[in-house]
């Protein structure tokens, strides 16, 4: 194993909330290095195409700018990285390109982790072509082509757009965009209170008009049909409540991207037993942390971005701002206009925070989506878990999410409950009436990715794994 790469402040994850952090704490003066596992800094967000494929998009240029800036102030990046293990002393241990031993040892760490695609199970989900909104956008900006001949994009939240304007870019065919709120009018009195957005909402906007997609809303996608792979979807309305309102329709497909929103990835917080909290409208568990600062319940911890609570890109990159800001003051740098800074960031959070936190009220998820699953439907791909399963665990006396894992197997794949967690909390919270605070989540262990043993034990050997982080 490579000696570590020592740093004063080692940022995990390289979306807007990491690389304001990382940008802040080097203009501090502070030696910073940033791991991220996808091969170029940029997030989600600010994703960079694939070198074969140039892209002149307003994101990307903002994104190149910004990776840019990194490189001038000597931040070191570390991509193609993903992040298996957090010792103590910090020591962050990842698996690099080719299986290389990769570790990385700071003063402190900021956590920027970001968010994964909430979707909630329905008949067909598993079938090949069904995939989330966010996997199918990063397909489509990776590899310059849609990741489908005739694409639905479903679910609920203003990202669709920003899917649907990537396939349409990438010459794919949008037979419909398939939205489950009703919420035009009220969008438009939110856009009226913020004009700064009025551009960034026309570009997301005018692909889709220009294509003439139809617009199915306050429906959503009651099952995927097809014979070993995707041919159609059934879309339809659902009543308040979850109960079925039809007539249902058919709509022919090879690919549908969907999601209702996000989850925050506390995966790495929750291992280093950081405090989380549950609140819906920040997309579930999120890790809890000072706006202002980032700061953590552990000590030279700072978090910031979507694990701390489902906001955007603009609300992460300034929080993520921030916690550099403390971070670098943390270990002894302190740049001479920090509280001038520090107080334009909070003004410029507030109201950022004050936009996202509406609009994720207009985009929630409707009541009713656990109503599509069937007793044989899948809920857990990786292990193939049915939700009668899950159910029948849940009577035999499973009352969380780590005993359902336990009984059933639900969430012990490769996956570690990524895809399936946040859903069967909600299943069994609507079937059982309990709340999903109640159920929990996962306490992640280690290796949190898979990982080559021999790679692993070489890491492991010696070391103090317990984080002390309780069940």
């Amino acid at each position: 194993m490579t000696p570590p790469h020592e740093a004063d402040v080692v940022v995990i994850g390289a979306g807007p909330a990491g690389i304001g952090a990382a940008l802040e704490a080097a203009r501090a003066g502070a030696k910073v290095r940033v791991i991220d596992g996808y091969s170029a800094a940029g997030g989600q967000y600010w994703m960079q195409p694939a070198s074969h494929f140039q892209s002149n998009g307003t994101q990307e240029k903002e994104g190149a700018a910004r990776v840019n800036q990194l490189t001038e102030l000597g931040v070191v990046l570390h991509n193609q990285a993903e992040v298996w293990g957090v010792l103590p002393g910090w020591r962050v241990l990842a698996r690099g390109p080719g299986d290389e031993a990769l570790e990385l040892r700071g003063k402190v760490l900021v956590i920027g982790t970001g968010a994964h695609d909430r979707v909630y199970p329905f008949p067909g989900w598993t079938l090949p072509g069904v995939m989330t909104a966010g996997g199918g956008q990063r397909f489509a900006k990776l590899s310059g082509r849609s990741p489908g001949g005739r694409v639905v994009v479903a679910g609920s939240g203003i990202f669709l757009w920003a899917v649907a304007a990537s396939v349409l870019k990438m010459g794919g065919h949008l037979v419909a965009m398939v939205e489950a709120q009703k919420n035009r009018v009220a969008m438009l009195g939110l856009l009226a209170q913020y004009p700064e957005k009025w551009s960034e909402a026309a570009r997301l906007l005018a692909p889709v008009l220009r294509a003439r997609t139809p617009l199915l809303s306050g429906q959503v996608v009651k099952a995927a049909k097809g014979d070993g792979r995707l041919e159609a979807i059934a879309v339809g309305p659902l009543e308040s409540g979850g109960a079925m309102k039809g007539p249902d329709r058919d709509v022919e497909a090879d690919c549908l991207l969907v999601s209702h929103g996000f989850r925050p990835l506390v995966e790495i917080t929750a291992l280093l037993g950081c405090e989380h909290d549950y609140d819906p409208e920040k997309g579930g568990w999120y890790c809890k942390a000072e706006a202002e600062t980032g700061t953590t319940s552990v000590e030279g911890i700072f978090a910031a971005g979507e694990v701390t609570g489902i906001a955007g890109s603009r609300p992460g990159f300034l929080r993520g701002s921030l916690a550099g800001l403390a971070a670098a003051e943390y270990i002894g740098c302190s740049p001479s206009n920090l509280r001038k800074r520090r107080r334009r960031l909070s003004r410029d959070l507030v109201r950022a925070q004050a936009f996202a936190t509406e609009l994720g009220r207009l985009f929630k998820p409707p009541p009713g989506l656990t109503s599509l699953v069937r007793p044989e439907t899948l809920v857990c791909r990786c292990e193939e878990v049915a939700w009668q399963d899950v159910r029948a665990a849940w009577l035999d006396g499973a009352d969380s999410l780590y005993g359902i894992k336990l009984w059933s197997r639900a969430g012990m794949g490769r996956c570690q409950g990524r895809i399936c967690g946040d859903s069967l909390a909600a299943l069994l919270a609507d079937e059982f009436s309990v709340k999903e605070d109640q159920i929990g989540f996962n306490r992640p262990r280690l290796p949190l990715r898979p990982v080559p043993l021999t790679l692993a034990s070489n890491a492991l050997s010696g070391s103090d794994t317990n984080t002390s982080q309780p069940e």
